[in-house]
């Protein structure tokens, strides 16, 4: 009898939640018909894999992928950026627990396709919760409440961010925290609201953030349209409610955002200045025809056509001038519903309020993050539109119509930013499909559930018609894996052969920027918004590929730069052979397209230098002097880059430099300007045979073309020069000539180069006084490091380990003070030490995380300590304010948000309940469209969730007042 009765419960839970369940499998259904198109898992190759996800989320699900099946920590890794706080990169990208999930059944090598699932489970995810609130706010689940649904799913908030998965969560969490307040407000309970909050907060900080500023707004704006003024007291023990269940979502989640928010303070992510002037970013015109289908999402910060992507369905356009004609709806809400709106367009248009809404800082990409909130505000209100439809006569609707449609037309007319031939088309269309849908919805000749499926339809074709060509996946999975294993073989011999407990290691060129993270190697590049803003302005000084703010990427550096950064491993992966100079590089292994090399000259993570670091000159701009500064007031030798000029420069389209040939920057301007390029051949001649390098940058970003390096005749080297970055030409002979011929793109500009040869004897001088100082390890953990080392006289311990302030240093077993923690070119960690032989301990725990727990922790006994309490009184017959059922001291009845609604507390408590409702709310019901179907005779739902007969039928049925 327990099996038959388990099974009926199961059958009556997956009846009364089908619609649910069916908005789930829909938006699933189309993300498939997605990956059909582009070849994607389990179809074809393709990966899901772009821009940020195919550089930094992918590596990274990876690593924490080989962290957990390992047991690595997760509070620090030494893979990416010379090291950095992975709890950091973990709050901000991998802590959704569907991500962790997936990721962790698809495994390693499957990351891509871990990353599909992960999309297309929150696409479904987002449908189901957006499905749920109509049931549950709007007291309406049937198909058209599905069709909404999917219209949130697919909304252009998500066609332009799919990819950034972390972000994801936020989206789908956004109805249950919406309901959660209504909840609090309506009978006072919490805990949806709490349970939504938190999830968010544990998802991803940075959206929870904005997730709390649209919780305020809810409130205020939900509050105002369903109370009146003289229920104070409801406003304000509700408000208290809401106030500290908002803290003590915090609360159980400060174990993750107090250490996030202390990492930040040393991310480009809290840089910057408020704004000073107000500025408009784009037209009301250009913003409303955004709402048009098949828009090109906007993904750039930069560019004419940066407008927020709040497309979410033509049908929404329709209905929303519909929404200020319904008369059923009082002016109140729509006063309400349109200020708050209009909010969100106005956070989108003014910089200071965009400034705002993105956490104090304006993104360097990927802008109005928030357009999904605004999404869902739209549907909500299209939604409680076309649930009054009957009430529009049909003239109206077609006038609608063509409002829409002449919206189309003169965006078109007006080159409207973003709109292009199929937004034309297929906006028109559906605008066609969805005013003959309409009417006949109405018309009480054809079924509702037929039409009403039929709308479902035509919806959910919309959503593949009108975005599919809006995604970009095209990203073979063997271009990123199929080397996966060749390299770990080299590894795993590199592994075998090395002696040291920690040795850093670096590609000769990287597919991704988080190379290290994906093979997972102890490396010096690093690609994230958790990276520490000074390092990478500093590593763009020393000659590395940057953007001063969160990137850095490895190319074959100097000996300098390799043995004071600890790097001790190189592997070649492309057809160039730079290392083949055997006095710095001894080759180990070679297997596939992989050679390793070993650094004769590489340093331990820490050694001690001269006090004169502290006035290292990093701010220079030819990234060679900035070495060699370093190196000599770090050893007291000198020279050991040497600077190296052309012997003579030949120009193509240039007018001839006026600037004599050791310039190093030169003013170019072209002869001709007919669109053909110009170039200049700096010639050189080697003085002696020397390991030589080159930094050239034009100025011209990504239009800068190709450099091409000829040494010995017939061997060259290539540079993208929109990458700028020190180059190794190899080795070249004594009174052997090389020439370097660099594109012109522009008609004019500066031109920089700077070229140097190794100075071998000063460079090995100088390194030996570092190693005779350098640590010994006697223990090596990802957050904890242990050893000795000789000072030679007062001088600094420099590391090559970024600056962190959880970092703790011990010398000697005593903890090192404050004031003896050195900021080594503003950025490494550095200790001041005394001459002599000493020990060091440094432990690593990121800052903020142990207050964070205890907050956590406190929080979490709070809250179960109210639980009991509720409990307890429950038990006792007693009731809890503000936590258990609705608080009678509230000075009205809960708001009664549908004609379901009244219809279920008419039934319950007919005689209190009657004096509160008017009677045209009973004479004159507006709601229609529901479903048709028949009810299974053994199906056990609820009076105000059976929706399966609308309110039309409802009062049909020879019912008056006095009945109900």
């Amino acid at each position: 009898m327990s099996e038959i009765r388990k099974n009926e419960k199961i059958k009556h839970f997956l009846f009364d939640n089908r619609f649910l369940i069916l908005a789930f499998g829909c938006s699933a259904a189309i993300m498939l018909v997605v990956f059909m198109a582009f070849g994607l898992f389990p179809f074809g190759d393709t990966t899901i894999l772009r821009m940020d996800l195919y550089h930094q989320y992918g590596p990274l699900f990876a690593e924490l992928y080989d962290r957990v099946t390992s047991g690595g920590s997760l509070m620090y890794s030494w893979n990416s950026g010379l090291g950095s706080s992975f709890f950091g990169n973990y709050c901000n990208y991998l802590s959704s627990p569907i991500g962790f999930l997936v990721m962790l059944i698809a495994g390693h090598k499957n990351i891509p396709e871990a990353i599909a699932v992960m999309v297309l489970l929150k696409a479904a995810l987002s449908a189901l919760t957006f499905s749920l609130y109509l049931k549950k706010s709007q007291h309406k689940s049937n198909y058209i409440t599905v069709g909404f649904a999917v219209l949130y799913s697919f909304c252009g908030w998500f066609i332009a961010y799919y990819w950034n998965v972390m972000w994801i969560d936020a989206m789908i969490l956004l109805p249950l925290v919406a309901l959660g307040i209504e909840r609090i407000i309506d009978n006072g309970k919490p805990w949806l609201y709490l349970g939504a909050l938190a999830l968010t907060m544990l998802s991803n900080y940075y959206m929870s953030y904005m997730m709390c500023i649209f919780a305020v707004m809810y409130f205020i704006a939900y509050y105002i349209t369903n109370h009146t003024a003289s229920e104070y007291k409801r406003f304000f023990k509700s408000g208290f409610i809401f106030a500290g269940v908002s803290v003590c979502a915090a609360g159980l989640i400060a174990f993750m955002l107090l250490p996030t928010f202390c990492t930040l303070q040393q991310t480009s992510a809290t840089s910057g200045n408020f704004p000073t002037d107000s500025s408009l970013y784009f037209n009301i015109f250009d913003f409303l025809s955004n709402h048009l289908a098949s828009v090109e999402p906007t993904i750039r910060s930069s560019g004419n056509d940066v407008l927020p992507n709040v497309y979410c369905g033509i049908l929404t356009v329709m209905l929303i001038p519909l929404y200020l004609m319904t008369k059923s709806i009082s002016k109140k809400e729509k006063l309400v519903n349109i200020t708050f709106l209009s909010a969100f367009m106005i956070g989108f248009n003014l910089n200071i309020l965009n400034y705002i809404w993105h956490g104090f800082h304006f993104p360097n990409d990927l802008p109005y993050r928030q357009s999904f909130m605004y999404s869902f505000l739209l549907l909500v209100v299209a939604f409680r539109t076309f649930m009054r439809l009957k009430e529009i006569p049909n003239k109206v609707i077609a006038f609608s119509g063509f409002a829409a449609a002449a919206l189309v037309i003169l965006a078109e007319k007006l080159n409207s930013k973003n709109v292009n031939t199929s937004t034309v088309i297929i906006s028109l269309v559906f605008i066609v499909i969805y005013a003959l849908v309409i009417v006949t919805l109405k018309d009480k000749k054809y079924q509702t559930l037929t039409v009403s499926v039929l709308l479902l339809c035509c919806i959910c074709s919309e959503s593949i018609i009108a975005n599919t060509g809006n995604y970009s996946m095209d990203q073979p999975k063997t271009n990123y894996v199929g080397d996966y294993d060749a390299f770990q073989t080299v590894k795993n011999q590199i592994d075998s052969v090395n002696t040291d407990k920690f040795y850093r290691m670096e590609l000769s060129y990287l597919r991704t920027r988080m190379d290290p993270c994906w093979y997972n190697y102890n490396g010096v590049s690093t690609f994230s918004s958790m990276a520490y803003e000074k390092v990478s302005a500093l590593q763009r000084k020393l000659g590395m590929y940057g953007n001063n703010i969160n990137s850095y990427t490895y190319y074959p550096q100097t000996p300098i730069y390799n043995a004071m950064f600890s790097l001790k491993y190189l592997v070649n992966n492309t057809t160039t052979d730079v290392f083949a100079n055997s006095s710095l590089y001894k080759e180990i292994y070679k297997y596939d397209k992989y050679t390793a090399y070993e650094n004769e000259y590489a340093l331990p993570i820490a050694y001690c230098v001269d006090t004169a670091v502290s006035n290292w000159q990093w701010s220079m701009t030819d990234p060679f002097d900035v070495q060699n500064d370093l190196f000599e007031k770090a050893t007291g030798v000198s020279d050991a880059l040497v600077d190296l000029y052309p012997v003579e420069i030949n120009n193509s389209n240039l007018e001839n430099f006026m600037q004599p040939l050791d310039s190093e920057v030169f003013s170019f301007r072209k002869t001709s300007s007919d669109g053909v390029d110009g170039s200049s051949s700096f010639v050189f001649e080697a003085a002696e045979t020397a390991h030589v390098y080159l930094y050239v940058t034009t100025g011209e970003g990504d239009d800068s073309g190709t450099m091409t390096v000829m040494t010995d005749g017939s061997q060259s080297v290539n540079q993208d020069l929109s990458k700028g970055y020190i180059l190794d030409i190899g080795e070249i002979k004594k009174g052997s000539r090389f020439t370097a011929i660099v594109p012109i793109t522009s008609s004019n500009g500066m031109l920089t180069f700077h070229a140097c040869y190794l100075n071998k004897a000063a460079f090995a001088e100088g390194y030996e006084k570092l190693k005779a100082t350098s640590i010994s390890y006697d223990s090596f953990t990802d957050t904890s490091i242990e050893g000795s080392f000789t000072a030679k006289g007062t001088q600094i311990l420099m590391t090559s380990i970024p600056y962190d302030s959880g970092w703790s240093v011990y010398i000697d077993g005593k903890k090192v003070a404050k004031n003896d923690i050195v900021t080594i070119g503003d950025s490494m960690l550095g200790v001041n030490v005394t001459d002599g032989r000493h020990t060091i301990k440094m432990l690593y725990t990121p800052t903020g995380f142990k207050l964070g727990v205890a907050i956590s922790i406190f929080t979490l006994i709070i809250l179960l300590a109210a639980i009991a309490v509720c409990v307890i009184l429950r038990k006792k017959g007693r009731k809890m304010k503000g936590f258990d059922e609705i608080d009678q001291s509230f000075d009205s009845e809960p708001f009664i948000s549908s004609q379901a609604e009244a219809v279920e507390i008419r039934l319950k408590q007919p005689d209190r309940q009657m004096k509160q409702l008017p009677k045209k709310e009973i004479i004159e019901p507006i709601d229609i469209f529901v479903e048709d179907e028949e009810i299974s005779p053994d199906a056990v739902t609820s009076q105000a969730e059976r929706d399966e007969e609308t309110f039309e039928d409802f009062f049909s049925k020879d019912r008056n007042k006095d009945e109900l």
